[in-house]
């Protein structure tokens, strides 16, 4: 697993806003003000991401479901829905402005959440949280079986954190790995060994003299 990277996270955001976008153009031929649309908006974007993430089995967004990304690990109800709650704030920064229209959009998505992504390889909401979003390595993600034996950077990359077997495991099929490499190279010299002194027994017994009867 790793974590996921800008793009990817960028792309799950841009399929979480489709549905509240939808919603959002059917309502402007409604008389409402733009200020009371964009509260919609807002307010659709984080309704339809909860009850999206409360109605699926294992409690993604729709944009890390189509994107197949997952949660690091399983987070408390109250964590998710801080993180929820940042998340739609971050969102609503496309709709407010301080100075001129969309500068707070820029801010966030250019300036801020780049930089916290580069650090902590999560957003800022996320890294506020402490949530974060992996996905499986990549030639898993384009249907590729993974091998079987650990890759050359498993064994050197290798962590004897004895919370994690997995970790353990793979440092004993290194070592495991070593010790019979170096038993199949000890052993053609063994053999060369014994030939040599077979060899060398053979000569002497025939460069002999044979011992004069008596």
């Amino acid at each position: 697993m790793r974590e996921t990277n800008i793009i990817e996270k960028f792309l799950t955001s841009l399929l979480n806003s489709a549905v509240p976008f939808a919603l959002f153009f059917l309502i402007l031929v409604f008389p409402i003000d733009y200020f009371n649309k964009k509260i919609f908006l807002v307010l659709a974007f984080f309704v339809w991401n909860f009850v999206y993430y409360i109605a699926e089995p294992t409690h993604r967004f729709y944009g890390m479901n189509i994107l197949n990304t997952h949660w690091e690990r399983e987070y408390t109800k109250t964590r998710s829905m801080l993180y929820l709650l940042l998340y739609t704030a971050s969102f609503s920064t496309l709709f407010f402005y301080i100075v001129t229209p969309l500068d707070l959009f820029f801010i966030n998505m250019f300036l801020i959440q780049p930089a916290v992504i580069f650090k902590t390889k999560t957003t800022l909401h996320g890294w506020i949280c402490g949530v974060v979003t992996v996905r499986d390595t990549d030639p898993a993600d384009f249907g590729i079986p993974m091998p079987t034996k650990p890759a050359l950077r498993d064994y050197f990359f290798v962590s004897f954190d004895s919370s994690d077997p997995s970790d353990s495991s793979a440092a004993s099929s290194f070592f495991a790995t070593a010790s019979s490499s170096e038993d199949s190279l000890s052993e053609p010299s063994s053999a060369a060994t014994s030939s040599a002194t077979g060899d060398s027994s053979d000569t002497d017994s025939l460069s002999a003299p044979a011992s004069p009867s008596s």
